[in-house]
């Protein structure tokens, strides 16, 4: 089954919502891009003009997103070699890799939170990038997460506490004690509007509190598809931030377990602060330059940078033992479950 294709998912004409302004930076100038295919669909990726960030244009509707996250995504994942302990372990290794490449970030970034810190990972998964960071601070470990099977499993193996399924449930809460943390990792570009969803971020900082944000960068990888309504640029991205009064404290282009020679991602501390500014005057990326720089990218993946790359990325992502034995024991424990309880 192709990536972009699922089986039982509908996206019909009436699922669509075309954009009249970017979601990102609120811009109103559109170039077209490119097209990218789900289930026999060509999904239509628009540049903007203000802040070069794409923009799936037109784009499902946030509920739509919320029922395809709920019982699709992860499931999919884990379906394409079969629900095993051994499948989960795959994710599950690459996620603790990014929860240590965030900590080492935020180690450098100076970033420390009170005693009593709490964290918050937005489309936490099974709980381990913001429970790895949590631990990490010595905070308690919170999650919105839509999957059904993803956050029982996040409760139940990881220790992390789901607050609400998705952003507009999460906005709704008005019991919640304020974060020290909120992480954005690799789910930002999942949020149809996140100008919404860095409003609602906004409202449950603490003071001195931050928002970590780890997205695709679009200069380096297009990064584009279903799962996709948006990929940012980094000039869309401090839009963004400080439109909410939240100042870029610290910010790099990382790399991923499967690639640290292309950074793939960007990789952005902000905080609450007096100085929070319009972003910087740098002007946007062309369509043209974008697709350069995608070319450009490629070229990375040609023998024998590719085999370098590989050699290089099992190193710089390589889990301590702890961390190994860690996931062991909860695979060991997911693996029990499983022949205790037949289907």
């Amino acid at each position: 089954m192709d990536k972009m294709q699922f089986d039982g998912v509908s996206l019909a004409d009436d699922d669509l919502r075309e954009r009249s302004s970017c979601p990102v930076c609120q811009g109103t100038a559109f170039r077209f891009l490119t097209t990218a295919p789900f289930n026999r669909r060509a999904l239509r990726y628009d540049l903007c003009a203000d802040c070069g960030s794409a923009v799936m244009n037109p784009a499902p509707s946030q509920d739509w997103y919320n029922a395809f996250y709920a019982g699709h995504f992860w499931e999919h994942k884990a379906r394409k070699d079969k629900t095993t302990a051994e499948t989960y372990g795959r994710m599950w290794r690459k996620a603790l890799a990014r929860g240590r490449k965030l900590t080492g970030f935020l180690n450098q970034a100076g970033f420390a939170p009170a005693s009593d810190g709490r964290v918050l990972e937005i489309g936490c998964g099974y709980g381990i990038v913001g429970g790895t960071v949590a631990r990490q601070i010595g905070a308690a470990s919170l999650g919105v997460e839509p999957s059904i099977a993803a956050s029982a499993m996040a409760r139940a193996y990881f220790g992390t506490e789901i607050v609400a399924a998705h952003m507009d449930e999460l906005a709704e809460r008005q019991d919640l004690e304020p974060f020290d943390l909120i992480i954005f990792s690799y789910v930002l570009e999942n949020i149809v509007d996140p100008d919404k969803a860095m409003a609602t971020a906004r409202t449950l900082l603490r003071p001195g509190g931050a928002v970590l944000i780890d997205t695709a960068n679009l200069s380096v990888a297009p990064g584009l598809g279903i799962y996709h309504p948006a990929a940012f640029s980094r000039l869309g991205l401090e839009r963004l931030l400080t439109r909410h009064g939240l100042r870029p404290r610290a910010q790099v282009k990382t790399g991923a377990p499967s690639s640290c020679l292309r950074r793939l991602y960007l990789t952005v501390l902000a905080d609450l602060g007096d100085d929070a500014s319009s972003a910087k005057t740098a002007r946007p990326a062309s369509v043209a330059g974008v697709k350069l720089a995608w070319f450009g990218s490629r070229l990375q993946r040609l023998p024998p940078l590719k085999r370098l790359d590989g050699w290089l990325s099992r190193r710089a992502f390589r889990l301590s033992d702890d961390d190994e034995r860690y996931l062991d024991g909860v695979m060991k424990a997911v693996d029990g479950k499983q022949t205790a309880t037949p289907d």
